[in-house]
């Protein structure tokens, strides 16, 4: 967003000398802050109310220091080294080059690399004794590590957050802990524009913290409308229609050719609409199906890295969670539509437009990712049981193969990489922690699997809630300023919900296409006129009500969530 005077950013609040005075520093900040604007410097004009300009510079901590920046997303990395070809120099952008690294060849450059980096990087090269050479990180007087957060939230898809979590420990517990601040390095940052879960990573580390959610400026919709898919169709294709852009953030990629038929249905052509994802899938199927759209994803991905720009021809721009963090885009979207329901995931994407959108819409009724389920007891299994079980066999064979541990770590050694393999192909509970050299609970995935579903669950009931007519009322930091509406669906299964509700029956439907909802509803309006005054409205069992009118081939039973699901056939009848 463009900085004005009145404007305060990460950088007018924490300086340089407050890192350094301290082992550790976590900024929370919202997404926008100017956070990375801290590390690498701020030098631009700022507007004046009466209209004039000033020139800002502020030295970053990257200017001053020899920094390694950390962060979850490789786009992060490409729009760095575009920003900063000279004095902030990214390295390993190509992964496969991750072989051939030397540090010592950077001089005393600051530099930026993903997590994934870094976990190639330790499994390859990182030598747990004492005897020899320097490990990387030392190299470095501060570790920043970027979407800290991250650390929980990509846990459910990617090991790096595990390997990451154990890289925090060993740097603190060897580096930090116990130490005077003159006498640390590196020392380390922790940034995050939405860190509320993440903080139990650092729980039992000393820090200073920098809360400057209410003090500096971050970006946010004005307005935020939570809306159903088809009515969200319809004001895109009214946008599209009259000349306006929009951006789609889908969660699944199941919609994706809907989405390109319902731009083309009122008139966009293929050229104008742009798709950035980071499944292969899905982009070796637009090489098929839509050549023309596939040819626009360089162009695309170019741009957003390079001139941080959605291009001025493309009038649709539907994307994933590739683009969801650690990009500025300062196009201002007409529209902003999300599928996500994950608070975090909301705040993220919103934060990625830097000008700020002019409406923003969450989509209630699209599917969300869905983590593979577990028995409900593997957790407390496998802390129980298989984690030692598993570094007792590991035991055995670091003994069997005369492996010496504090040379090499496991994954040098192609049977204890074997093993380590299986173990963590078996099970997600359990990881290989080689700083260590044991298998460990693997906390940040145990964390994100409580945090996203109660996230989803929040999510659900508070839809329920607003479908029933509640009043409006989101608190939190993101949430404060913001107008939030929301729009009832006209789909069978809410109108029956609501109508349940202002009745008072205490039941659950499960409505399976519209032809069977709206003959439920058009049942249930018959019984609420007809039904005698001396019968109770708090129906515990369908079986009470179906008596008050004739219905055929209707089953019930209760849900796993202890709601009655009512399923009719297609050929039932009312009266």
């Amino acid at each position: 967003m463009p900085r004005k005077k009145k404007d305060k950013f990460v950088s007018d609040f924490v300086t340089v000398d407050d890192v350094c005075s301290c082992g550790v520093s976590a900024i929370w900040s919202g997404v926008g802050s100017g956070k990375n604007g801290f590390i690498e410097g701020v030098h631009e004009e700022i507007t004046n109310e009466d209209g004039t300009t000033t020139r800002i510079d502020v030295d970053g901590l990257a200017e001053k220091y020899r920094v390694l920046l950390i962060t979850s997303r490789k786009a992060k990395v490409t729009e760095t080294e575009e920003r900063h070809a000279e004095d902030l120099s990214p390295y390993l952008t190509d992964i496969r080059h991750i072989d051939d690294v030397n540090f010592d060849e950077y001089d005393n450059k600051s530099l930026v690399c993903t997590t994934a980096h870094i976990k190639r990087r330790i499994e390859k090269d990182y030598s747990p004794s004492d005897l020899a050479s320097e490990p990387f990180w030392k190299k470095f007087d501060f570790i920043v590590i970027d979407e800290f957060h991250s650390l929980i939230a990509d846990a459910t898809f990617s090991d790096t957050a595990f390997i990451m979590k154990c890289f925090v420990d060993k740097i603190y517990t060897d580096c930090i802990k116990g130490k005077k601040a003159d006498e640390i390095k590196p020392k380390m940052i922790f940034m995050s524009g939405t860190p509320q879960t993440t903080e139990k990573l650092i729980a039992d580390f000393e820090y200073t913290k920098h809360d400057l959610f209410k003090k500096a400026k971050y970006v946010k919709p004005k307005n935020l409308n939570f809306t159903y898919h088809k009515q969200a169709i319809t004001e895109i294709q009214s946008t599209l229609k009259s000349g306006g852009m929009v951006v789609y953030y889908m969660c699944l990629l199941d919609k994706l050719k809907e989405l390109i038929k319902a731009a083309k249905d009122v008139g966009i052509d293929e050229t104008q609409i742009a798709v950035s994802v980071s499944d292969n899938k899905t982009i070796k199927e637009l090489k098929t199906d839509f050549p023309t759209i596939h040819s626009n994803i360089e162009t695309i991905e170019g741009s957003l890295s390079s001139a941080m720009v959605i291009p001025n021809n493309i009038k649709f721009f539907i994307t994933n969670s590739k683009n969801k963090e650690g990009i500025n885009i300062n196009t201002i979207p007409d529209l902003l539509v999300i599928e996500h329901h994950y608070t975090d995931d909301i705040i993220q994407i919103c934060g990625r437009f830097r000008k700020g959108v002019k409406k923003a819409k969450v989509i209630y009724d699209c599917q969300q990712f869905q983590l593979p389920l577990s028995y409900e007891r593997e957790e407390e299994y496998q802390r129980e049981q298989g984690l030692s079980a598993a570094n007792t066999y590991f035991s055995k064979l670091v003994k069997e193969y005369d492996v010496d541990l504090s040379f090499i770590t496991a994954y040098q050694n192609e049977d204890l990489k074997r093993f380590i393999d299986y173990i963590e192909k078996s099970t997600p509970f359990i990881r290989y922690n080689p700083f260590t050299s044991k298998f460990e609970m693997n906390d940040c995935y145990i964390q994100a699997r409580r945090d996203y579903y109660s996230g989803l669950y929040w999510f659900d009931d508070l839809m329920n809630e607003y479908s029933m007519g509640a009043s409006i009322t989101l608190s939190g930091d993101f949430f404060d300023d913001i107008t939030v509406t929301y729009t009832p669906s006209d789909e069978p299964i809410y109108v029956l919900k609501k109508y349940f509700s202002e009745n008072g029956w205490e039941i659950g439907v499960t409505v399976f296409n519209e032809k069977q909802g709206k003959k439920m509803l058009k049942a249930l309006i018959k019984l609420r006129n007809a039904q005698p005054e001396t019968k109770s409205k708090d129906y515990s069992r369908l079986g009470d009500i179906l008596p008050y009118f004739k219905c055929k081939k209707v089953r019930y039973g209760r849900a796993a969530n202890k709601e009655f699901q009512v399923f009719l056939s297609d050929d039932t009848e009312t009266n």
